[in-house]
């Protein structure tokens, strides 16, 4: 062993052996001594280290030292860290911050509302979709800024059309909301949900039109990431109305307009939606390119949920190439992916993909028991229109 590496490891020994000799009481004015130390340096940028500086007021007010300044000082900085872990695609960091900030706040309903709209964009980035409902059920409920509650009735209300379930509630107070807010945000929201219900409703290109009003307006008021969604919504109406050169146009609206770094979760959308109108066309290799870019940029960004459909997309990709045990063991990936986010729309592409893949392969009665596992599994938890195409899959996975 070198000189140096020598010294650094017995360095490390004795720093952690110091540290842990240290009684509680001790280690935690040590603690509270170098989070004050931390904020006095003058020019410090706290939003980086804003967990560990958590970390140092955490374990000072729970070891006794001025339990109420320092507990304070924790729950400012675990919402300073998991902000910036959240916009920086640290999604773990981000999720164990938040849910410890929701967990302290309990006597206190208003901000905790604020850390259950933090808890719930994680859960969405991660593709934990169900698992953030009862978030936004807790803002509806809870949170003092009316837009905050405005934008949880958004999220309510597409969830509910996707579950086949009634909204007009849920719309009607979201849109006396957006009016008594004079929120263009919240209006250009409600425009999307009435454009999602159309096509849920099987009119795709009226949604497409209302979309089209969608974008327009969200240039107007100088909305960038609602131009990107309002792109990208517009794109996926059109090629179902089977118009794919209207759909190539917006997505390509869409990608020059998510270039900064702080948007790729938006432009890994926009590359998704190009292998699945690619698939449409029949072209799969370029669905491949497409598909393993989105996927790609989905395990960078710690994004569970984008990483499982992108795979999905992958498989029905290397299905139509005939590189089907390729397509296989890609599923299998995705499989474990979805069991991790629990969310049911994914587990539906998956079967579907697993069938496509299962039919061209000539291996209809292997897939037969866990397609049957898999419905099994998502009764009661999908739309019934979800279920009827599913049922009509395994009739066909049955009769070879």
């Amino acid at each position: 062993m070198f000189a140096e590496t020598a010294y650094l490891f017995r360095h490390a020994v004795v720093r952690d052996a110091a540290y842990g000799l240290q009684p509680p009481s001790e280690r935690a004015v040590l603690h509270g001594l170098a989070l004050d130390i931390l904020e006095a340096l003058p020019g410090m940028s706290p939003e980086p280290i804003a967990l560990e500086l958590a970390r140092h007021a955490r374990t000072a007010h729970e070891g006794g030292v001025e339990p109420e300044r320092y507990a304070a000082a924790e729950r400012r900085y675990l919402r300073m860290g998991g902000d910036f872990a959240r916009f920086n695609y640290d999604y773990p960091a981000a999720l164990e911050s938040i849910q410890r900030l929701h967990g302290l706040l309990a006597d206190d309903l208003p901000a905790r509302a604020i850390a259950a709209d933090m808890l719930a964009d994680v859960l969405q980035r991660l593709g934990r979709w169900t698992d953030s409902l009862p978030c936004f059920e807790e803002v509806r409920a809870h949170a003092s800024n009316p837009e905050m509650v405005g934008r949880a009735l958004v999220h309510l209300a597409w969830a509910g059309i996707e579950g086949g379930e009634p909204v007009d509630e849920l719309v009607t107070e979201g849109q006396a909301i957006a009016e008594k807010c004079d929120s263009h945000r919240l209006r250009i929201a409600f425009m999307m949900v009435r454009a999602h219900r159309m096509a849920h409703d099987g009119d795709h290109a009226a949604a497409a039109r209302e979309m089209q009003g969608v974008i327009d307006y969200a240039a107007r008021t100088s909305d960038l990431a609602q131009q990107v969604v309002g792109h990208a919504n517009a794109a996926q109406y059109e090629s179902e109305a089977g118009h794919p050169q209207a759909a190539e146009a917006h997505l390509d609206a869409a990608e020059r307009l998510c270039q900064s770094p702080k948007m790729r979760h938006h432009r890994a959308a926009i590359v998704k939606a190009r292998a699945q109108a690619a698939i449409r066309g029949g072209d799969f290799t370029t669905a491949l390119r497409f598909a393993r870019e989105a996927a790609a940029i989905g395990a960078d960004t710690g994004g569970r949920g984008l990483l499982a459909g992108s795979l999905c997309e992958a498989a029905v990709a290397l299905t139509g190439l005939q590189r089907h045990l390729e397509a296989f063991e890609t599923l299998q990936q995705a499989r474990e992916l979805i069991a991790e986010t629990a969310d049911t729309l994914l587990a539906v592409s998956w079967l579907q993909a697993y069938a496509r893949l299962m039919r061209a392969w000539g291996k209809t009665s292997q897939a037969v028991p866990l397609f049957e596992e898999g419905l099994r599994e998502l009764q009661g938890r999908v739309p019934q229109q979800s279920m009827e195409s599913l049922h009509a899959e395994l009739a066909s996975l049955r009769s070879g």
